[in-house]
């Protein structure tokens, strides 16, 4: 059985990396990313703990990097990466939060998933409804607007007044 669940993700996977190649998105292991100028738009299919040999659980994970963050990052968490990983986004959201942000949205692969109905429910939002969201928040100016908004996915407020103070005032 764990051979046909890892069959199927492998299979999902590739159908995605084959969804998000016109996007410009290259994939390095469940990660896929593509750049807009200095930036980075990010897309992870993140495995939960509570896979088993008989399912796969797993999310979509969203981020943007913002270049011009980089050499704060740097000085504030000791690093500034070349190649943004999720955690180190300006903005992370997950896909399903785009529904209803209260909620989280986790799918699961097993014996008795209809592995081409997952596929493509998968691919259609990635397709629809991430990577035009990425490619909006992927610029500077649109990223402080959400921030001077109030709005802050994936960050605490104090991480936010940080940033628009460090370098995104209008």
């Amino acid at each position: 059985m764990k051979a046909d669940v890892e069959r199927a993700y492998g299979e999902l996977t590739k159908a995605v990396s084959e969804a998000l190649l016109p996007g410009g998105y290259r994939r390095s292991g469940n990660t896929f990313r593509a750049r807009n100028g200095d930036n980075w738009k990010l897309i992870n299919l993140q495995r939960s703990t509570k896979s088993t040999k008989a399912s796969v659980l797993f999310t979509a994970n969203l981020g943007v990097f913002l270049a011009r963050l980089a050499e704060f990052d740097a000085a504030t968490f000791g690093r500034a990466p070349k190649v943004p990983l999720a955690s180190d986004c300006h903005l992370r959201v997950r896909l399903g939060e785009l529904d209803d942000p209260a909620t989280e949205r986790w799918w699961i692969l097993d014996r008795e998933t209809q592995l081409t109905e997952v596929t493509l429910q998968v691919t259609q939002r990635l397709e629809t409804e991430a990577v035009p969201l990425l490619d909006k928040y992927s610029a500077d100016e649109h990223l402080r607007d959400l921030w001077l908004s109030g709005r802050s996915p994936g960050l605490t407020k104090v991480q936010r007044l940080r940033y628009l103070a460090v370098c995104c005032q209008p």
